[in-house]
């Protein structure tokens, strides 16, 4: 539990570690020079200069989820972080998106219908973890800084001291590292990260005043929403409770809680008494950050978020001649790699070499995607076979499966 009598302890302890930090740091300086050769991109990084700094906030004025996840991605790749081991925060907010983890399977994971039919982005983050929803009344922040100084505990135990102090509201740090409410352990905020040799960044949310109902809705639920017939060896989100922040406290805003960041940010900062400096930034503005509409092209493909699922196979049955025959396929990269068809009481039909040929011709190679499947599957049909038609519902019936 975080007090508020441990607030000023707290900061010591802070200031404490990063004098201790500065003054290795100095006795180090020329065997590190020596030694490790800066990664920083000096050519792209040049018109930025001034947003690496102690005590540097961005704001992002993006409401795009693609924008937003760029700008982090853009910074870690294009910034070596232990030039001067500098933490960094990131501030932004989406209009309503669903945002699966690094290594999960999108179609276990998101209600794809829902998402689509109610406006809701659906992407891919680079970092792992579970599947979260986002919109206007979540803020997200992302912790940038070099590996060595990584730390999810303190940036969260910075954001439980700022919610217990500035809005009386009791957090803890759960086994999962996540925010939770003291009392009834409703989450509050999620949290992953990812980290190379030099960088990390640690990103989080706090749920304010989502919606719900949309969150509810655009996610699937992982004990009662499972796909029939769905194997995957993919990461799986763990579902938690959760509770926003404005229940307990209805005068709390982002705007507020942004205000008591900026004022509180220097605890976390490596030099001593630095003032914040908040920046409103374009994330997407080329003449800034060169190259970063690559980045986006890149984070909003299909390829990338649909087709970086881990590979998955789901399996149906279909009539044929009065028997049940056994399809199952496979999806490897967002396309269809294998499928198979077999039935208990005869061989097996993928020797069957006519059909095996309209299956690879027609089928294969085909990206899961509703237009695609039935442009493929309409080249099947031309052949006119009841076997193909029984073979054709039942691969669009297994898709269908994935998209409730």
């Amino acid at each position: 539990m975080i007090h508020n009598s441990g607030f000023k302890l707290f900061q010591k302890l802070n200031n404490i570690r990063f004098k201790i930090f500065i003054c290795s740091r100095s006795i180090h300086n020329v065997e590190l020079q020596k030694n490790v050769r800066s990664r920083t991109n000096e050519k792209v990084i040049q018109p930025v200069l001034h947003l690496f700094q102690p005590g540097s906030i961005i704001v992002s004025t993006s409401n795009s989820i693609f924008d937003n996840l760029c700008l982090e991605e853009w910074i870690y790749q294009n910034y070596d972080f232990t030039d001067n081991h500098l933490l960094l925060l990131l501030l932004w907010r989406n209009k309503p998106a669903v945002v699966v983890g690094r290594h999960q399977n999108l179609w276990s994971e998101v209600s794809v219908n829902y998402c689509r039919s109610h406006s809701i982005d659906i992407a891919r983050r680079n970092s792992g973890g579970g599947t979260v929803y986002h919109d206007m009344q979540n803020l997200n922040l992302s912790f940038l800084t070099s590996r060595k100084l990584y730390d999810r505990k303190r940036n969260l135990s910075f954001l439980s001291q700022i919610l217990n102090k500035s809005f009386s509201l009791e957090t803890e740090i759960s086994s999962r590292e996540d925010l939770v409410i003291v009392d009834s352990k409703e989450k509050v905020s999620g949290t992953a990260s990812k980290l190379s040799t030099n960088n990390s960044y640690h990103h989080c949310t706090l749920l304010v005043d989502v919606n719900r109902t949309q969150l509810r809705q655009s996610l699937r639920n992982q004990s009662t929403s499972q796909i029939i017939g769905l194997k995957s060896n993919a990461t799986k989100s763990v579902p938690s409770p959760i509770l926003n922040l404005n229940t307990l406290n209805n005068s709390l805003t982002i705007e507020l809680i942004i205000d008591e960041i900026v004022k509180n940010f220097y605890m976390l900062s490596s030099s001593l008494n630095v003032q914040s400096k908040l920046y409103y930034i374009d994330p997407i503005d080329e003449n800034l950050f060169s190259g970063i509409n690559v980045i986006r092209e890149r984070l909003s493909s299909w390829s990338w978020v649909y087709g970086k699922s881990p590979k998955f196979s789901i399996s149906t049955s279909f009539l044929y001649d009065q028997e049940t025959f056994q399809l199952e396929l496979e999806v490897e990269k967002g396309v269809l790699s294998s499928i198979r068809i077999q039935n208990l009481n005869s061989p097996s039909l993928s020797e069957n070499s006519v059909l095996r040929k309209w299956i690879d011709n027609c089928l294969i190679g085909t990206r899961f995607e509703q237009l695609d499947l039935i442009q493929s599957i309409q080249q099947l049909d031309k052949a006119d076979s009841l076997l193909n038609q029984a073979i054709s519902i039942a691969i669009y019936d297994a898709y269908k499966r994935c998209l409730v």
